[in-house]
Order: C-alpha cells, then structure tokens, then sequence
C-alpha cells in the first residue's frame, strides 16, 4: 500500500512538472523569450477591444490598413519595442513583424506604410510576414470559425542589431533573454 501511494505521489508530481514545463514555454502566440520580470504591459487598439472583432477595413478582405496598437508605459531600462500579429487558429501565421521602436513611443499610428524602414518612428524596422510581405498584413481566414489574431507588444532591455526584413523566428531569437515586459491584445475575425 506504501509503494502503491507513493508510486501515486511520484507520478502526479511528473504530471505537474510537465504542465509547468509546456506553460513556461509559452504558446505560438506569446512566446515568453527569457523575459527578465513579471512586468506586464497594456495593450489596446482604437479600432477594438481585447477578444473582440477587427473592423472589415483592418482585414485583407478590406482595406488592409494596420489598426493603431498603444500599450503602457515600459520599465524605465527599456531600449526598444517590438510588436508582432499572430493567428493562433492557422499554425502561427505571422502578419506583423516590427521591431527596434523608441522606447518613448507608446502607440503606433493606424495605416502604417508596408516598407523597411518606419521612420516616424525612430530607427523602428518592419519584418517579413507569412505571405513573404514587408509590414502589415491583415486578417483574411477562411469561411467557418473566427480566428485569433494576437498583438503582442514586448519591452527590450536593448536596441536589436537587426536589419529590415528579418522573419519573426530571427526576432524572437534576437530578442531571447532580453524582454523585460510583455503584454497582449487579441482580436478575432471570420472569414466569409
């Protein structure tokens, strides 16, 4: 009866261990990168709320237009931001890659032009997306459920030596260890 409760005892804590292992790796969506502090930021949109639908004119099937994304201040050691849409619902499609912006700025201008360089924005560059695109590209699933699309903000305790173009992966690798606060908006949308 001992081994028998102990044997128990071991395998639920194997059970919790391997929870707590696929939690810290985080999700597709908001990779945690070795952030250095708990520290959270606010993110919202003019355009939506947080779990709510993005406006047909924020969409491929719309205008296209990228929606104004601000968050909350970041910790005072912050050198650069970096912001990146994901679609969770279609294995990590990437449709917003941008990074190295001043860490003064606290919004980020809806209608942003899909080129390298964004320099009303300091010295802030803009990645590829999943359709091999510079800059914003906007929501556009199939017809059927609403999909997700997450916009993560991150604070970074350095300017990324990055040029223009680089894929979310090489951000994420260059930003590893280096991100002192996150935060998270989600918007859905259903394609027609």
């Amino acid at each position: 009866m001992i081994r028998f409760r102990f044997a128990c005892w071991i395998l639920v804590g194997i059970a919790v261990a391997a929870s707590l292992t696929a939690c810290s790796r985080g999700s597709q969506t908001g990779l945690d990168l070795g952030s250095k502090t708990n520290a959270a930021l606010a993110v919202t949109s003019d355009q939506f709320q947080d779990g709510q639908s993005i406006p047909a004119k924020y969409t491929a099937n719309g205008g296209n237009l990228s929606p104004s994304i601000g968050w909350s201040a970041p910790p005072a050691d912050t050198k650069s931001i970096a912001v990146t849409v994901i679609d969770s619902d279609a294995n990590g499609f990437v449709h917003w890659v941008v990074y190295n912006i001043a860490p003064d700025v606290k919004r980020l201008p809806s209608g942003l032009p899909q080129t390298d360089w964004l320099n009303i924005l300091g010295k802030a560059f803009q990645g590829k997306n999943s359709r091999n695109g510079t800059g914003y590209f906007g929501p556009q699933p199939p017809p059927g459920k609403p999909h997700h699309y997450h916009f993560h903000v991150y604070a970074i305790d350095s300017v990324l030596n990055l040029n223009a173009g680089v894929s979310r992966a090489d951000l994420e690798k260059a930003m590893s260890g280096h991100v002192i606060a996150q935060g998270e908006l989600v918007g859905t949308f259903e394609g027609h």
